[in-house]
C-alpha cells in the first residue's frame, strides 16, 4: 500500500477524456441506497466519489458512465468502507475502469468484511492513503481539499475514534472552483460537525452526510456551511432521509432547495425527489441543476448579488390550489408565480406570507428567469402531492392556505417591497385551482377562472404549465416595441437580448405577410427549428405567437428578419438601414 503524507498534491497529465471546457460537472448518480457521484473537471479529469453497493457497478454506474461518454476514470475516492460506498469497485475494475489511483482512509481499525476484502483485492497496488489537508489539483482551477479523515480535522482538532466505527472515520472533501464550493463528507456524524463546520466554511452545494440521517446535518453544521442546495442520495428501501434532517436544513426563515435521488419510505416533506440522476454544471456566475423530472434551474454563487431587483408589476401570482381533493391539503397545496419580464431575478430574500401569519423566506440564491414560472408546493413527491412536479418545496408546515374563509397571498422582494398582494375571498371548489387569465391584469374575480384541465390524480389545474384560460398578450407587437421599424426583406438584423443559441449561427425568423401566411417559423440553414401559428394583422403589425423552443437560453442573439407571402416571395414593407437592438420576449409555455 502506498502512503502519501503530502499536504499539497499536484496531479498533471495528458488525458483522453472529453474535451476541456470552462466548467465543472457533478453528476449525482441514482443508485438508490448508497452513494456515488461523478466529477468532471474543466480539463477533463474524471473522478468517482464512492461506487454504491455490490451490483450497482454493473446495473447502474457503468451504464451511466457510458451514457455520458466516460470510458475511463482518473481517480476513485472512497469515503469509508461501508458496503453501499465501496461495493461497486470490483465491477468497475473488471469492466476496465482502472484509475490512476484509488484514495481511501487506510487500514486503521478497518472492518475487514467480505465486501471490503473484494474491494482491496480488486484495486491492488492502486491504493493511496488520504491524509487530512491533502489537496488534489484536478486541473482548470478545480481543487479538492480533504477536511477530515479518521477523525482528524484539517485546521481543527483531532476527535478520537475508538474501534470499528466506519461512519465516524469517513473522509470528507471540499471542492473549490472559482466562487463555487461543494462539500461531500461520507457518513460523518454530528459528533464532528460542530468543529468541522467552521473550518469548512460556506458551501454552495452540500451532499447530505449519511444519506440524510438525523445524526448528521445538525443545526450548528447547517448554520456554519449555509448550503443553498442539498443533494440527498436515497432509495425507497432506505431508512433515510428523515424529516428531522430536512427540518434542520430548510426552515421557514431560510427555505433551501433539497434534491433527492428518490423518495423515501420515511415520507419526508421539504425535499424534491428526482427519481433519477441529477447533473450540476457551473456557469460564469453560478450553476445549473437538472434531471429527467427536474426543469433546469439556475443558481448564483453565494457571493453574487441579484442582477436586478424585482419591482411591482414584474411578478404575477399565476395560479394557486387551496383545497386539493385527491390528497390532503398539507401535501397537495401549491402556489405558482411568473416573471413577466425579460429580466433575471434572484429570489434570495423573497418572502411569501399569508393573513394567518405563515411566512417563508427564500435563503437560496435561485434565479427566476425571463418569462419563467416557479411552482412552489407543500410536497415534492409526485406520488403524494396529487401528481404535480414542483420546482421548489416549502418547509414542513411552512405555509397553508385557508379553505373555509378569506386569505391573503403576499410576496415581497428582498427589500420588503410587495410584488404580489392578493386578497382571496375564500370561495373554494374542492379539487380545482384558481388560474389567472391575463397575468398583466389585476387578479380580481373577473380575471380568475377555475382550472379545467385534469392533472395527476384527478384534480384540475395547470401547475407548471400554461393556464387553461390564459389570455395574456405574451407576443408583443413589433411596431409597439420599435415603432419606427417595419419588417423588411432578408438581410436586416435585430438583436434578441436575453436569449442565445450556442450552436446555431445564425437562425432566421420568418414572419407571415398580411392576410397571406399561416404561421411563423425559425430557420437555421433551411432547417425548421420551431414553428407556430401566427396572428397576422398587416405587415407592419405582424406578431410572434408563443412557441416552444428548447434551444433558447440566456444571452444575446442576433438574427435576420424576413417577411414572406404565402407563396414564399419576399415583401418589402418598410425599409430601414441600421441595426436596432430591442427586447423581444419569446414566451415559452411553462415547463415542469
Amino acid at each position: 500500500m502506498q502512503s502519501t503524507l503530502i499536504r499539497s498534491l499536484a496531479l498533471v497529465f495528458a488525458l483522453s477524456a472529453a474535451p476541456a471546457s470552462a466548467q465543472i460537472e457533478i453528476h449525482t448518480i441514482n443508485i438508490g441506497r448508497g452513494d456515488c457521484a461523478l466529477i468532471l473537471s474543466p480539463t477533463g479529469t474524471r473522478v468517482l466519489l464512492d461506487t454504491g453497493k455490490p451490483g450497482d457497478g454493473n446495473a447502474v454506474v457503468i451504464p451511466y458512465l457510458q451514457s455520458v461518454g466516460v470510458t475511463d476514470l482518473d481517480y476513485i475516492l472512497i469515503s469509508h468502507y461501508d458496503g453501499d460506498h465501496i461495493g461497486g469497485v470490483p465491477e468497475l475494475m473488471a469492466a476496465g475502469y482502472t484509475p490512476l489511483a484509488v484514495y481511501d482512509r487506510g487500514d486503521l481499525d478497518a472492518e475487514m468484511h467480505s465486501i471490503w476484502q473484494d474491494y482491496v483485492n480488486a484495486i491492488g497496488g492502486l491504493r493511496t492513503q488520504i491524509t487530512s489537508g491533502m489537496v488534489l489539483d484536478l486541473g482548470g482551477g478545480l481543487t479538492m481539499t480533504n477536511y477530515i479523515v479518521n477523525g482528524e480535522i484539517f485546521g481543527g482538532p483531532t476527535i478520537g475514534v475508538i474501534g470499528k466505527v466506519e461512519n465516524a472515520k469517513s473522509a470528507g472533501w471540499k471542492l473549490e472552483y472559482n466562487n463555487f464550493d461543494y462539500g461531500t463528507f461520507g457518513d460523518i456524524g454530528d459528533t464532528f460537525e460542530g468543529a468541522l463546520g467552521p473550518v469548512v466554511g460556506d458551501l454552495d452545494v452540500y451532499k447530505a452526510s449519511h444519506h440524510g440521517s438525523p445524526t448528521s446535518s445538525s443545526i450548528p453544521w447547517v448554520a456554519a456551511v449555509t448550503p443553498d442546495v442539498t443533494f440527498v442520495s436515497s432509495g425507497s428501501d432506505s431508512s433515510n432521509p428523515k424529516q428531522q434532517t430536512f427540518n434542520q436544513i430548510t426552515t421557514s426563515s431560510a427555505m433551501r432547495w433539497i434534491y433527492m435521488t428518490n423518495d423515501s419510505y420515511t415520507l419526508t416533506q421539504g425535499g424534491r425527489p428526482a427519481y433519477d440522476h441529477m447533473v450540476l454544471k457551473t456557469t460564469g456566475s453560478g450553476y445549473t441543476i437538472e434531471g429527467a423530472t427536474i426543469r433546469k434551474m439556475e443558481f448564483l454563487y453565494d457571493e453574487i448579488t441579484s442582477p436586478v431587483t424585482a419591482q411591482p408589476g414584474d411578478i404575477a401570482l399565476s395560479e394557486f390550489l387551496v383545497d386539493p381533493a385527491s390528497v390532503v391539503d398539507t401535501e397537495g397545496e401549491y402556489i405558482e408565480i411568473t416573471n413577466l419580464t425579460t429580466k433575471r431575478f434572484s429570489m434570495r430574500g423573497w418572502t411569501l406570507h399569508d393573513n394567518a401569519g405563515d411566512s417563508i423566506t427564500i435563503s437560496t440564491n435561485a434565479i427566476l428567469g425571463p418569462r419563467e414560472s416557479l411552482l412552489i408546493a407543500a410536497q415534492g413527491d409526485i406520488g403524494r402531492n396529487g401528481g404535480i412536479v414542483p420546482h421548489a418545496v416549502w418547509p414542513l408546515n411552512g405555509f397553508a392556505l385557508n379553505n373555509s374563509g378569506w386569505d391573503r397571498i403576499i410576496l415581497e422582494n428582498e427589500l420588503g417591497t410587495r410584488l404580489v398582494d392578493h386578497f382571496h375571498p375564500g370561495t373554494q371548489t374542492a379539487g380545482k385551482s384558481w388560474e389567472r387569465k391575463n397575468l398583466y391584469e389585476p387578479l380580481d374575480t373577473g380575471n380568475m377562472a377555475l382550472g379545467t384541465q385534469v392533472f395527476g390524480l384527478g384534480d384540475r389545474g395547470t401547475p407548471g404549465d400554461r393556464n387553461s384560460s390564459d389570455t395574456t398578450p405574451w407576443n408583443p407587437d413589433l411596431r409597439t416595441i420599435a415603432p419606427n421599424v417595419g419588417l423588411v426583406t432578408g438581410g436586416k438584423w435585430v438583436t434578441l437580448t436575453g436569449y442565445d443559441i450556442a450552436s446555431y449561427s445564425p437562425p432566421v425568423i420568418v414572419f407571415g405577410a398580411a392576410g397571406a401566411a399561416t404561421g411563423v417559423q425559425i430557420l437555421d440553414q433551411n432547417t425548421v427549428l420551431a414553428r407556430s401559428p401566427a396572428l397576422v394583422g398587416n405587415g407592419k403589425n405582424a406578431r410572434l405567437l408563443a412557441m416552444v423552443w428548447s434551444k433558447l437560453a440566456e444571452g444575446p442573439l442576433t438574427v435576420p428578419i424576413t417577411l414572406l407571402t404565402a407563396s414564399g416571395a419576399s415583401v418589402l414593407d418598410e425599409a430601414f438601414t441600421y441595426e436596432l437592438p430591442f427586447d423581444l420576449p419569446l414566451k415559452a409555455p411553462k415547463q415542469p
